[in-house]
């Protein structure tokens, strides 16, 4: 009989399982050093149709009319979808919690096209180059829409989002005015805070879009299996989401799917979307047969997700000995033609932000994230806190300068400690 007390054999456990400081074998280091290793493209599915996308070539349009005929009449196409023979079912595509706290605001084709990269049509045929081909062959009529570039004129300006836009969850949400969410929160009497400095430092700063620029691009792969299920694969990183989200968009039970997600080639946020997963279901579902879609490095950057462009101001009140009064963030966020995230990375900007200095008393962020006729941002590694810290250490170290002061001892003797 063991007589050792059961903290002791809590405590020789947690030892054992203690790897800081430890080299430890990466479990699929030797499978990616001798190329075994299975991505998405490389599973092999049976007899599968092959997809190709055809994409908006204006910023905003109306679909006037799709002769898809063309296309349809060569040897080896099976279909073409758009927005007149698929479901019209309002969802997001970001792959967050439930319910999810982004706007329903896409749909799998619509007769508007918000961007260019904006999908049109999809054509399902027995072969890659055929697919591609057709695509080719589809006639597509436009009655071109005034586009916003500008994040500054887009808000307040003419309505970009489909008139059925929704949000979820009780939040800020206006899409006639072109905010896909607006926050505004104070903390202390800002402007109290700004009598009391010495100086205002006030300055603007800009974030510029970015891709993500994973090695492997996006791809999606669906089967039958043998109780039925349609079996995705998928280079995601939110399996549960693009489950739940491709149910509802196929009208079916979520236990009649699977999702797979096998060693993916980065994804750094751009594969926390739906985007790909909906359109190889429906086609596997329709045809009762596999289903494959790989994007171009092009389609990767002109179709998928950004880095959300930003523009900061921030308004600082200072003491002559570098204390910071009062502090304002006013945030502009350009969320593109859909509302992927804009909420959540706009919510970042502050909340992990402005909390990182403990004395500075009072604080407002006030910002909004725009609806434009421009690529969609999503989910990008520092999800918000990276636009808003970039902004804000630029600022510090213009505060720090200004008073004369080393930048690392003013974050030093600021910057919020353990415990607070």
């Amino acid at each position: 009989m063991d007589e050792r007390r059961p903290e002791q054999k809590e405590t020789r456990n947690v030892e054992k399982k203690n790897t800081v400081g430890k080299s430890v074998r990466k479990i699929d280091a030797l499978s990616l050093a001798a190329g075994t290793e299975l991505f998405t493209d490389d599973i092999e599915i049976k007899n599968p149709l092959y997809l190709a996308i055809l994409y908006s070539p204006v910023a905003h349009a109306e679909i006037r009319s799709i002769d898809a005929s063309g296309a349809e009449r060569m040897d080896g196409v099976v279909e073409v979808l758009h927005y007149g023979n698929t479901p019209r079912v309002i969802h997001t595509t970001a792959g967050q919690g439930f319910p999810e706290p982004s706007p329903y605001d896409s749909f799998l084709f619509d007769r508007t096209v918000r961007f260019v990269g904006d999908r049109v049509a999809l054509v399902a045929a027995e072969d890659l180059s055929l697919a591609r081909k057709a695509v080719s062959r589809i006639k597509v009529e436009y009655d071109p829409l005034p586009p916003l570039f500008e994040p500054e004129e887009a808000a307040e300006s003419y309505p970009l989002p489909p008139k059925e836009a929704r949000m979820p969850i009780p939040a800020a949400y206006e899409p006639w005015k072109n905010l896909a969410a607006k926050i505004d929160i104070t903390i202390g009497d800002i402007q109290k805070g700004f009598s009391e400095a010495d100086f205002i430092e006030e300055r603007e700063y800009s974030v510029q879009y970015a891709s993500h620029c994973a090695m492997e691009p996006h791809a999606a792969a669906a089967r039958f299996d043998e109780r039925g299920r349609i079996v995705i694969y998928s280079t995601t990183q939110v399996p549960f989401h693009v489950r739940r989200i491709t149910a509802r968009l196929l009208g079916v039970p979520v236990g009649m799917l699977r999702v797979i997600k096998p060693r993916i080639g980065g994804g750094f946020g751009g594969k926390q979307e739906v985007i790909l997963e909906p359109l190889v279901a429906l086609v596997a579902l329709r045809h009762r047969r596999a289903a494959k879609l790989v994007l171009t490095r092009r389609e990767v950057f002109v179709s998928t997700r950004t880095r959300h462009p930003m523009r900061i101001r921030l308004k600082t009140g200072v003491k002559k000995n570098g204390d910071v009064t009062a502090l304002e963030l006013d945030g502009l966020l350009n969320t593109g033609a859909y509302g992927s995230h804009a909420l959540t990375v706009l919510s970042n900007v502050g909340s992990k932000v402005l909390p990182l200095f403990n004395k500075i008393p009072n604080i407002r962020f006030f910002g909004r994230s725009v609806y434009t006729s421009l690529p969609v941002g999503g989910a990008y590694r520092g999800y918000g806190a990276t636009q808003g810290y970039f902004a804000l250490n630029q600022h510090i170290d213009i505060i720090a300068r200004r008073t004369g002061q080393d930048f690392l001892e003013w974050v030093k003797n600021r910057h919020i400690q353990k415990g607070e």
